[in-house]
């Protein structure tokens, strides 16, 4: 499964619009966003991707919490967490996904997951996590689509059955 993830968008819809036609052509069958995403608004152009979209709730989404939970549960396909997300994989395996650094290292510290996505920190980064003897877990963040920090806006793209990840930026 191809799985796109990206965070901290911060209400700049034409970072994720342009972000999302890039991603279109490597055909990602479903999306994570690892919070902040700001606004309903925001949210709305996230549900456009034509697959399963899920959410978690960032810092910068606590205003509008409420209203993005609704959204959550009132669109078909997509669906938003309050702190952290967990996703079934096609075949063995979970994912988790979270805003928040040290919540994803906790998670991946724990094994049960064979991949954990976070965001808040703007700046994209992975590693291995080991786990049982054999197993590890990847420990990834997107970067983000706000473009903070002078960088090109950006996302992952991860291949849950080969365990490739792919960065994909404006």
């Amino acid at each position: 499964m191809r799985i796109a993830v990206l965070s901290d968008i911060h209400d700049r819809v034409s970072n994720l619009k342009g972000l999302m036609e890039k991603l279109g052509p490597r055909r990602p069958q479903a999306l994570l966003c690892c919070g902040d995403i700001t606004g309903p608004e925001t949210l709305l152009a996230l549900a456009e991707f034509p697959g399963p979209v899920r959410a978690c709730l960032g810092n910068c989404d606590r205003e509008s919490a409420p209203e993005l939970l609704a959204l959550g549960r009132s669109r078909r396909g997509l669906k938003v967490f309050n702190r952290v997300g967990v996703m079934r994989l096609e075949g063995p395996g979970r994912l988790a996904f979270t805003h928040f650094p040290e919540t994803a290292e906790e998670l991946a510290r724990r094994g049960r997951y064979r991949a954990v996505f976070y965001g808040h920190t703007h700046r994209r980064a992975w590693e291995r996590v080991p786990g049982e003897p054999g197993r590890s877990c990847l420990l990834a963040n997107p970067g983000d689509v706000q473009g903070r920090f002078g960088q090109p806006p950006s996302a992952l793209l991860w291949d849950s059955e080969g365990d490739g990840l792919e960065v994909v930026s404006l």
